[in-house]
């Protein structure tokens, strides 16, 4: 994470569960959005692993759909009309923070 990134909502524990990358996930739309978009655009384990760390939090929700990608797919597509509706909410808030 850069110096300008918001400290993480919620932050994931070092072994998480299904049910804590949803409330991740929900609390932190943008992070969500980015993770999914990385997990979808290199769907193979070992090119995910050696890709760039996002941040713990990604580090660990990598991990746990490496382990799971049965799950974790049908995790955000139960999760994504949720994010698009936290994206335009944050979108339309007049204080949100755009440095992510």
């Amino acid at each position: 994470m850069t110096d300008s990134a918001p400290a993480p909502v919620n932050p994931l524990p070092e072994n998480p569960t299904e049910a804590d990358l949803e409330t991740w996930a929900l609390a932190n739309p943008k992070r969500a959005i980015e993770f999914g978009k990385r997990l979808i655009a290199n769907q193979d384990a070992e090119k995910l692993r050696a890709l760039e760390s996002l941040g713990p939090d990604e580090d660990r929700a990598t991990t746990w759909a490496i382990a799971n990608p049965i799950k974790t797919r049908i995790l955000f597509m139960q999760l994504f009309s949720k994010l698009m509706a936290a994206m335009k909410q944050l979108d339309a808030s007049p204080n949100q923070n755009s440095s992510v």
